[in-house]
């Protein structure tokens, strides 16, 4: 999904080992920004917007925290399920 045009393209990284994600704040820089994580697949870059509600990169921080245990618990339930 692309990044909306309302949000700066040029995001701030949100620094984790377990994958790429940014901070994109409004245009107008008011309101509400967006959370992005970026997956490499079949070698080229695309991009899932967690969360439209985001109030500041601290806040972003938090998200992705809590994106990252999410993430985990789900892996965890699929390898548990399918064998992997």
């Amino acid at each position: 999904m692309p990044i909306p045009s309302e949000y700066v393209s040029r995001g701030v990284r949100i620094p984790r080992t377990e994958g790429v994600f940014h901070f994109h704040r409004r245009r107008d820089g008011h309101g509400d920004g967006c959370v992005v994580q970026t997956y490499k697949i079949e070698g080229k870059s695309e991009k899932d917007v967690i969360t439209f509600d985001c109030m500041g990169v601290d806040h972003a921080e938090c998200i992705v925290d809590d994106t990252i245990e999410e993430q985990a618990i789900l892996l965890a339930q699929a390898r548990t399920e399918f064998g992997f």
